[in-house]
């Protein structure tokens, strides 16, 4: 959905990289994986944000509104969905590729339909490798929803506005509204570390998964550091807009922060392929280092978020992220 709102911010002519704002976070629920049944880690990590979180300041800051509706399929289902798009207002919605002409694939995708014709729909498979615009049948789109009973849908409306004049006040505002601020989000990483130290067994988390793209673990950190990525590209926006040095300079420390993430990923993905057994020396030092990397990350992250939410960020008198480990 995040990157169907930015696709249509770029068709109507509009910016959308404020709608980051709000998506800073690290969340481990450590009740939930001591309590898991199957001792899995990974599906109580998360980057602790949603989709509400930035659309918000897509709203607030470029104009551009997304609505989510949930009804039950009908023929006036589909007809309210043509009197959108007919009014310039394209539709969003999660979609499985068997009932989707130009693929065979079984995973569903996101469908942003932006035109009509009779029977039939044009759109676009944010999902898919080229960015051509596709033909969908509304005989498949409502033998699909037939089945599913009911068809969830967002509404994307451009505003007569667009907010311009932003500066680094409207990033720590948006910085001080994140879950990292609202929760212990230092102590939940060491808890993480730790937690990872005592128990990954990557046998574990990837039980019920075919596709180790999919694994949890490995999908979570991903959100986690692109998180980091999404903060630097709103960072780079609003120094192009002001040239304020301290947008510079922090919009690299979160690039940094983010390939940092992305050093441990890999390190995990490692241990994925190697399948060293946790009781295989091999396998602790590669954890060990993994969990040390996430600590000094934790305190690294901590520190920094504070200086900036304080406005005390002085990039020439701190260590730089690059060199946290």
């Amino acid at each position: 959905r995040e990157s169907a709102a930015a696709s249509v911010a770029r068709w109507k002519n509009r910016n959308y990289e404020m709608m980051y704002l709000n998506v800073l976070g690290f969340q481990f629920d450590y009740q939930g994986a001591s309590n898991d049944e199957n001792r899995q880690i990974g599906p109580y990590i998360s980057a602790g944000y949603s989709d509400e979180d930035m659309f918000k300041p897509l709203k607030k800051y470029h104009g551009v509104e997304v609505c989510k509706y949930e009804r039950l399929i009908s023929q006036c289902t589909t007809e309210k969905l043509i009197k959108e798009i007919k009014s310039n207002i394209p539709v969003g919605v999660t979609y499985r590729h068997p009932y989707c002409d130009w693929s065979k694939q079984k995973d569903k995708t996101y469908l942003l339909i932006t035109g009509y014709e009779e029977n039939i729909f044009y759109c676009l498979d944010v999902y898919a490798s080229d960015p051509e615009t596709k033909i969908l049948s509304i005989q498949n789109f409502e033998r699909y929803f037939v089945e599913q009973k009911k068809v969830k849908y967002e509404t994307y409306k451009i505003l007569p506005y667009e907010i311009k004049n932003v500066t680094m006040n409207d990033f720590i505002e948006g910085l001080n509204q994140s879950e990292y601020v609202k929760r212990d989000t230092l102590e939940d990483m060491r808890e993480f570390a730790d937690f990872m130290e005592a128990n990954l067994d990557f046998i574990t988390e990837e039980k019920g998964y075919d596709n180790w793209h999919f694994i949890p673990l490995l999908l979570n950190i991903t959100h986690i550091l692109r998180a980091r990525r999404l903060l630097s590209k709103t960072l780079d926006y609003i120094y192009n807009l002001t040239h304020d040095s301290i947008a510079l300079d922090a919009s690299i420390e979160f690039s940094e922060l983010s390939a940092k993430w992305k050093m441990n990923w890999i390190l995990l993905q490692k241990l994925k392929v190697t399948r060293y057994q946790k009781d295989d020396p091999r396998f602790r030092k590669m954890i060990n280092q993994f969990t040390q990397n996430i600590r000094k990350l934790a305190m690294y992250e901590n520190d920094f978020v504070a200086q900036l939410r304080t406005n005390q960020y002085h990039p020439n008198i701190r260590i730089c992220a690059k060199k946290v480990f």
